[in-house]
């Protein structure tokens, strides 16, 4: 597809936005789209989508929660700043997570994609807890086609490219998934005794755990309480440190099933949240003890392990002399492990276990040499694995910043649209959101604070 620029351009007059399109104006925000809060209904203690919380003499208040009409675009206010969805359904949303857009006129899509290619975090106020400031975004400016058969156009190809794009990334996902599954199948059967790793078929003799859930294990190896083997978090920053103190900080939501989903966030102490305290070193294996359900596990090694802190979220657990460190890290991975964890877990929303449960979880446990050559066979059987997975991760990466380098030239009149031919788009193939996003979705460990910025 050949893709070029308009004509003719003309100066915006703002250092930053540069040349735009002959035809096309500039607008403050304010006067295109407002960010703004539904109806509060956090008086309406008996009203379906509002919730009271409890405390220990009863409720001692309610969450609010507001309504807002479809179709509409959502924004993150905090927490997931940037995150936008464009919503086709009427829908009860948290009062302080997001903010609900109201448009004056201008297609819905096009004001989508516009949304995309906006970094919102440069407009937050705040710190500890960046959230999105109403004033700042008001106030800054964009250009815009005049003419709404324009918008139209543009959001109708952003439509079709990104499916595109979409079907290509989710092809990729699942076979990232299919080799997540077959190299935790691997993991799985070396770290119970179900395959002896030195013949590559199961072990000769088997004999009753005495856990019900674990069932046999090889002669020759044990069950064990995990405390028995590890220490857990030995070290956390105090409320004293130096505010100057940098660190690499790792949020539950960076991490699932022994990978790093995103990389550890640099910051100083002064400006990261109460939770960044536990410090892991390498050797280290992490775990979330609170929504388990994410299966929020990694064994810390030295690349990681820069200055690392890490969530109260998260047991440091230690490995003590008789366990190898990444025998650890492949032992708390089990299907078998998280499964036990996430059963023991207590609440609904946010289910969590306790350090002390937690310690108490019995594993199967083996000779050093036994381990160590487990840990060889599951290296070997899964290198090829991680080679494949690695090469599709950076595809999906280098698919999405083709995608969104694409929206931001598209809607900022780099590239006219005018005259291309677009197919119709298969209803079931346009994103519910106009965008194909990650598997995984990011969760705010803690609630936005109350309050306008």
């Amino acid at each position: 597809m050949n893709l070029k620029p308009y004509p003719e351009y003309k100066d915006s007059g703002v250092p930053w936005l540069g040349q735009i399109p002959v035809g096309w104006e500039i607008k403050r925000f304010k006067n295109v789209m407002i960010l703004q809060r539904g109806h509060d209904l956090s008086n309406d203690k008996f009203i379906e989508g509002v919730f009271p919380v409890y405390g220990s003499n009863g409720i001692i208040g309610y969450h609010k929660f507001y309504t807002t009409k479809a179709p509409c675009i959502t924004v993150g206010r905090s927490g997931s700043v940037g995150a936008i969805n464009f919503v086709k359904q009427d829908f009860w949303a948290h009062n302080t997570a997001l903010f609900v857009l109201k448009n004056f006129g201008n297609n819905w899509n096009f004001l989508f994609y516009l949304l995309k290619s906006i970094n919102l975090r440069i407009l937050c106020g705040g710190s500890a807890v960046p959230t999105l400031n109403r004033n700042y975004i008001h106030q800054f400016v964009i250009s815009i086609p005049s003419p709404a058969s324009e918008q139209t156009a543009i959001a109708r190809f952003l439509d079709w490219k990104t499916a595109q794009i979409a079907r290509y990334i989710r092809a990729k996902q699942k076979m990232i998934a299919l080799l997540k599954e077959q190299k935790q199948a691997i993991i799985n059967d070396a770290v119970t005794g179900k395959i002896d790793v030195r013949t590559g078929k199961p072990y000769p003799e088997y004999k009753d755990s005495g856990v019900e859930w674990l069932g046999k294990i090889p002669v020759g190896w044990d069950v064990k309480p995990l405390k028995i083997l590890v220490k857990s978090n030995l070290k956390s920053l105090s409320d004293k440190t130096n505010p100057d103190y940098e660190f690499n900080y790792l949020e539950i939501n960076n991490v699932k099933e022994g990978y790093i989903l995103r990389s550890p966030t640099k910051m100083k102490f002064r400006d990261a949240p109460s939770r960044a305290r536990r410090i892991a070193k390498s050797g280290d294996t992490i775990i979330s003890n609170v929504r388990t359900y994410l299966r929020s596990v990694c064994h810390i090694d030295s690349e990681l392990s820069n200055n690392l802190v890490v969530s109260t979220g998260f047991s440091v657990l230690t490995p003590k002399e008789e366990i190898n460190s990444e025998f650890l890290g492949f032992l708390l991975r089990g299907d078998n492990f998280i499964e036990r964890v996430i059963i023991n877990s207590i609440g609904v929303s946010y289910p969590a276990i306790s350090d002390s449960k937690l310690s108490s979880l019995k594993v199967p446990f083996t000779s050093k040499n036994i381990q160590l050559s487990i840990n060889q066979y599951i290296s070997d059987k899964t290198k090829n694995i991680d080679v494949v997975i690695h090469s599709c991760n950076r595809e999906i990466e280098l698919m999405k910043e083709y995608r969104d380098r694409l929206i931001a030239d598209v809607v900022t009149g780099k590239i006219d649209l005018r005259g291309i031919d677009v197919p119709e788009i298969p209803v079931d193939e346009i994103e519910p959101d106009g965008i194909e996003e990650t598997e995984e979705t990011e969760i705010a460990e803690e609630e936005a604070p109350e309050g306008e910025e």
